[in-house]
């Protein structure tokens, strides 16, 4: 007798769920699917609004259709399935691989289901965990006063004066999670050659200075597209510690849109970063 694996999930944390209509990025028929998170502070979107917008913000550019992508804050996985329709190889069929990186344990359940229902064109790696500096056993992260609607602040970030007292006056909810380097990230998701990696989105809330410092033989060596968050709270401080981050490991911070030069004075909500020439 042959048996066949089954995963049961529970959906009462799921509001609505959206098909869309996916024949422009497979080039077949075929729909992508996402369940939205039920929770007070997740503002109602559509699927194809997520898509478009990150096809303007020029992901399907840089994402090598078959290759790997990681997505570091993969929340309910509403990043990860644009990266999966994007890496998928319309000329050959084949399907590209999403290492979908979470520490909350509140949406990490609706973002497995949505992997699950778009295994059809992607590869999708959950994995339960912070991206860190360095392997920790455990690390606290705080919210925003969201109810844990995010993935969380680390206490332990590099934070300027201001940033910390004001995470730390709006801070209700925490946890703890084990925190993981991108290269831990990638043994323990059993990829053998790092250089199929030609994407890495990561958005935890201002942390992500730390995890590029922390990671900068792997960035230099594989050299994929960055795409980060400038995080909104940041002091000029911190903005200047961001763009010197980046300098740093050998890469310029674009526009994601206009694909300029982004400057440390003129404030844009994400980066799309390159390797220096």
């Amino acid at each position: 007798m042959t048996f066949m694996s089954e995963s049961i999930f529970n959906l009462k944390a799921v509001r609505t769920l959206h098909a869309l209509e996916a024949e422009r990025w497979l080039g077949r028929p075929g729909s992508a699917f996402w369940c939205e998170w039920d929770h007070r502070g997740e503002t109602p979107r559509t699927l194809e609004s997520i898509v478009l917008h990150l096809e303007a913000a020029n992901w399907s550019k840089y994402i090598k259709p078959g290759s790997i992508a990681i997505d570091v804050g993969g929340h309910s996985g509403d990043t990860a399935i644009p990266m999966g329709l994007f890496l998928y190889d319309k000329s050959t069929c084949k399907l590209g691989t999403v290492i979908v990186v979470e520490p909350n344990p509140l949406v990490f359940d609706v973002m497995k289901i949505n992997l699950s229902l778009n295994s059809h064109f992607a590869h999708f790696k959950p994995i339960l965990c912070a991206a860190t500096k360095s392997d920790v056993k455990e690390i606290e992260l705080s919210d925003h006063g969201n109810a844990n609607c995010n993935g969380g602040v680390m206490r332990s970030a590099t934070y300027s004066k201001y940033l910390s007292n004001k995470i730390r006056g709006c801070a209700v909810n925490r946890y703890k999670a084990r925190g993981l380097t991108l290269e831990s990230i990638m043994q323990e998701c059993k990829i053998s050659d790092p250089a199929d990696v030609s994407f890495i989105k990561i958005d935890c809330e201002g942390y992500d200075k730390e995890i590029l410092r922390g990671s900068v033989d792997f960035l230099r060596a594989v050299k994929p597209t960055l795409y980060i968050e400038w995080f909104a709270w940041f002091s000029p401080v911190d903005d200047i510690d961001l763009f010197s981050a980046l300098e740093e490991i050998g890469y310029v911070p674009l526009n994601p849109f206009t694909l300029t030069p982004a400057h440390v004075k003129d404030r844009i909500p994400d980066l799309i970063c390159i390797p220096a020439p």
